[in-house]
């Protein structure tokens, strides 16, 4: 009988060990779906916020860019006589059209969209664009005042790989002065050249082909320190040597100064082309080392964009009308040897019956 009474018990106990254990597995599953449904909340709710947040962020960003795209209008406005200069720099973030239109994108409020600052200063501290290969842009050297005296040209600005210049390494000086050598040799990590061009007129008076001043030279992308040159003897008909570095991110690589200008007592005009490569360029008017603002150039507009609590703020640069110069890229260019064939005929029609042997007398062998 004691034998029987204790495997009894020990049956008893061994039950409720089995019992304790599947209770303590039923927890324990529970607690891991508990776990595992939380994540997947919480990873559903994450995409759903990063998914309203991306929304909102480009919604706010096109809020901003049609903010830029009525300064614009004001911009047009302005030089057309329909506003004053008053108007458009009030100082505060108000459009200068806020009576001519509703700053609100859409009425309907489950949009919620406007852009809810919008600045536009007709001066510029410098002069900024983007060139292609063998693209140029002409700058009028038009400052707030004319107490200025040089021309700081900085280019190549280096960028985190989204599509701007990247690093570069400084171009040896090669000759002296430093030649000029075909497309396929310009090494791929070398800044563009630039080939500057100052054309300038008098600024009151009679303009004839006498008084009209033309100098022209090219920036090597070298390595030899930040050089500064005049204008006549130093730049005109000449290679010169620039200051290239391995510039960090979003810092420009090359820089040059040309003086020897009067704009008390000329107009001048700056014409630059990239050479070889495309590049990014910025333009600074000096008094020594001092900058001067630009005027009536380049407007800057900055506007910030809304939608919901998010905000976009852009900065763009607006070339104002009457600034668009219309001069060609260049007129005639090539990197290798150069011949021209000319006829003289009264009659185009003409000439189709030339000698074979002269308009083909270019044709290499």
């Amino acid at each position: 009988m004691k034998t029987l009474t204790f495997m009894y018990k020990s049956d008893k106990q061994a039950m409720k060990q089995r019992g304790a254990v599947s209770f303590l597995t039923v927890i324990f599953l529970a607690m891991l779906l508990t776990t595992v449904t939380v994540s997947f909340v919480r990873l559903a709710v994450n995409e759903q916020r990063q998914a309203t947040d991306d929304d909102l962020t480009n919604r706010a960003f096109y809020a901003a860019e049609s903010g830029v795209e009525d300064a614009k209008r004001a911009i047009e406005m302005l030089q057309n006589g329909v506003l004053t200069t008053a108007q458009l720099n009030g100082g505060d973030c108000a459009p200068p059209l806020a009576g001519g239109f509703n700053p609100d994108l859409i009425d309907d409020p489950e949009i919620d969209s406007e852009y809810t600052c919008q600045l536009i200063d007709m001066n510029s501290p410098n002069f900024q664009a983007q060139l292609d290969a063998w693209q140029s842009v002409t700058v009028p050297l038009s400052g707030v005042n004319s107490n200025w005296n040089n021309v700081e040209i900085r280019w190549h600005i280096v960028g985190n790989g989204t599509g701007s210049d990247g690093p570069i390494t400084p171009r040896p000086n090669s000759g002296n002065p430093p030649n000029l050598p075909t497309v396929p040799a310009w090494n791929s990590r070398w800044a563009a050249m630039l080939r500057s061009h100052v054309f300038d007129i008098p600024t009151s008076g009679n303009v004839n082909r006498a008084s009209f001043n033309s100098r022209a030279g090219f920036i090597n992308p070298s390595g030899s320190g930040v050089p500064s040159v005049a204008l006549v003897s130093g730049l005109d008909k000449r290679i010169v040597n620039a200051g290239c570095v391995s510039a960090a991110t979003n810092e420009y690589a090359c820089t040059a100064v040309i003086n020897g200008f009067n704009p008390a007592a000329r107009d001048y005009y700056l014409r630059l082309q990239s050479i070889y490569r495309p590049t990014h360029v910025q333009v600074t008017l000096r008094n020594g080392t001092s900058g001067v603002d630009f005027s009536g150039v380049q407007a800057i507009v900055d506007v910030t964009g809304r939608a919901g609590d998010v905000y976009r703020r852009v900065e763009a640069r607006v070339a104002l009308t009457g600034q668009e110069f219309p001069f060609p890229d260049y007129a005639l260019m090539s990197a290798t040897d150069l011949c021209k064939n000319f006829a003289v005929t009264n009659n185009a029609d003409e000439f189709d019956d030339l000698n074979s042997a002269i308009t083909t007398s270019c044709v290499n062998p």
